[in-house]
């Protein structure tokens, strides 16, 4: 999506969600920054994370995440898709 990520991730036991946020933001954000050659906050401090809790939960997001941008109607080479299993 070209203004926000969506990501499923299974961490590994004790791995706390926000400890590996901040790290991957943090990393991704200068890395993004040196390419766009700026400065500065690149992510909003906010993640709106949610529990699978089920197969049918985790269906679900994998649905949502694949229709998204389909839904923001880009095309196909305008968004990186990486769903697997």
């Amino acid at each position: 999506m070209p203004n926000h990520v969506h990501t499923l991730i299974s961490p590994f036991p004790d791995f706390e969600l926000r400890h590996i946020m901040h790290s991957w933001k943090s990393y991704t954000a200068k890395q993004i920054n040196r390419l766009l050659n700026r400065t500065g906050k690149f992510w909003q401090a906010e993640s709106y994370d949610h529990i699978v809790r089920s197969e049918e939960q985790l269906d679900h997001y994998r649905e949502y995440i694949a229709s998204n941008p389909i839904k923001a109607r880009l095309n196909e080479g305008e968004y990186i898709s990486g769903i697997s299993r």
